[in-house]
């Protein structure tokens, strides 16, 4: 087992080094996170307008040429709720590797869209550190089915990237 999974980290660190003099493309790169809210304030701005300050901390996974490496993330977001809907909002977070590597990462709504985004690598040590570029995301945040805010990041397809 220990075997195979240090294969699986060669293939993966190999395709990552092919492509770091660039940025990484949504159809080489899957990226999933989820994670729980551990700490949300929220500050009213304007009538009708809040500051969402968020702390939240979960697991996810990077694949890339058929290997996959998982990392524990924990995040710092702030968003903007118009209503009930999150109109902008930004995040920063650290992931780190069961290796200890880390990698950076900020979130940048696209405009008037708080579920879709880029997530942009700023840095990365370790298994990580080839890593660089931007990826088009999507973000589920599911209160309803769970009792507590948690939420889901995932990688866009192109054709759904293209589509916002």
């Amino acid at each position: 087992m220990k075997a195979v999974l240090i294969t699986a980290l060669a293939a993966l660190l190999g395709s990552l080094q092919a492509h770091a003099q660039g940025p990484i493309e949504a159809a080489n790169y899957d990226l999933q996170v989820g994670a729980a809210i551990k700490s949300m304030s929220a500050v009213e701005v304007a009538p009708g307008i809040s500051s969402l300050n968020i702390i939240a901390e979960g697991a996810g996974r990077i694949a890339a040429a058929g290997a996959v490496l998982r990392f524990h993330a924990l995040c710092a977001i702030v968003d903007t709720q118009e209503g009930k809907q999150i109109t902008a909002g930004s995040g920063d977070c650290e992931l780190t590797s069961l290796g200890g590597g880390k990698l950076y990462a900020r979130f940048h709504t696209l405009p008037g869209m708080g579920d879709r985004g880029h997530l942009t690598f700023s840095g990365g040590t370790q298994e990580f550190a080839a890593v660089s570029g931007k990826l088009p995301v999507q973000v589920t945040v599911n209160p309803l089915l769970v009792g507590k805010p948690v939420f889901f990041l995932e990688t866009l397809q192109p054709a759904d990237a293209e589509a916002h």
